[in-house]
């Protein structure tokens, strides 16, 4: 994953070696911007893709199937679970939702830049706040409605540092603490999960 993203982030310095370009103002407010004067729009777009994409996929055969392989990948294989569908789809929607937040970030700054620092800011959150939210590096739990909630809660640690003062540099910091508080709980339940399936083994 790592070195596929640096190949396409090469290729979009290829492409776009100093921010510039241009974005289409309506269609930028319209989706950055509030509908009616209340509802942000951005939200309305969140809640769209987890109906449409993620409530669909997570009860159809591959969402099982990438569920059954994240929990256990020899098991489900040994079940008949098409796990390589399954692997598929999911990457598949990843890349579709990246997509989608790339062209948010767009429309929020209205040029595109391919510098390092514009994607790389959001690498770390985007991982704290899913692991926040009850998703397993692991493989195998979590859900759409928890990562949205990890990264509402992410944000609302953020906006406290911002609230008491705190040097916008201690941020990064305490992202790295708490994304590697919640990977150790997560790694420490799967590991007595382990030990007591051995048990009874």
């Amino acid at each position: 994953t790592i070195a596929t993203g640096a190949v396409y982030f090469g290729i979009a310095l290829l492409l776009r070696p100093f921010p510039g370009g241009s974005v289409n103002e309506g269609l930028a407010d319209a989706l950055t911007g509030r509908l009616f004067g209340i509802v942000p729009a951005s939200l309305v777009t969140l809640l769209a893709v987890v109906l449409v994409v993620w409530v669909p996929f997570s009860r159809s055969v591959l969402g099982r199937a990438a569920y059954a392989a994240g929990s256990s990948e020899m098991a489900a294989y040994m079940s008949g679970v098409p796990i390589r569908r399954g692997k598929f789809a999911a990457y598949a929607l990843a890349g579709l939702l990246a997509a989608i937040g790339g062209l948010f970030l767009t429309f929020f700054t209205y040029t595109g830049d391919a510098a390092y620092a514009s994607g790389n800011a959001y690498t770390l959150f985007s991982i704290a706040a899913v692991v926040l939210g009850g998703v397993s590096l692991f493989g195998g739990k979590g859900s759409a409605i928890g990562a949205i909630f990890g990264a509402l809660a992410f944000r609302t640690i953020g906006d406290l540092l911002f609230v008491f003062d705190f040097d916008p540099l201690w941020q990064p910091l305490f992202q790295g603490v708490i994304l590697l508080i919640a990977v150790s709980l997560g790694a420490f339940a799967l590991f007595r999960v382990r030990n007591r399936l051995e048990w009874f083994l």
